[in-house]
């Protein structure tokens, strides 16, 4: 959902082949910011290999400037060591880190920075209450 106090002509959504990611690209005097939310089911990599094959394809129009702006965010459902905290090392299983590969290449493809300082937990899971550090 967009604010309604933003202009209708200062945002608009673009095309995206699956309902688990929605780009919208704002425009101001900052040039043009995309957003990608994106939902990652964490059972597959379908909707990585998607999204990546989808940037490559319309990389000018989602990006048509250098000066332009990505933002990622979502739910990715991956476990790293580059944002997971060290005492939740038995999430990083070798099928933990090879279903998150994907997600790493993608990040360094567009040079994409994450935002959130390292070991800052963000879910509390269910099972055990430990706080953990996914995506």
């Amino acid at each position: 959902l967009i604010s309604s106090a933003l202009n209708t002509n200062s945002w608009s959504q673009l095309p995206f082949p699956s309902r688990d990611v929605v780009i919208i690209q704002l425009t101001g005097l900052y040039g043009k910011c995309m957003i990608l939310n994106i939902y990652n089911n964490g059972k597959s990599p379908a909707i990585l290999t998607l999204l990546a094959t989808h940037l490559e394809d319309n990389i000018h129009q989602i990006c048509p400037s250098s000066g332009n702006h990505m933002l990622w965010l979502g739910d990715f459902n991956c476990h790293h060591l580059m944002w997971e905290e060290e005492r939740n090392a038995h999430l990083l299983t070798n099928r933990y880190l090879a279903d998150t590969q994907p997600l790493i290449e993608l990040l360094a493809d567009y040079g994409m920075v994450m935002t959130l300082p390292k070991d800052l937990p963000t879910l509390e899971s269910l099972a055990t209450r430990n706080w953990t550090c996914p995506d």
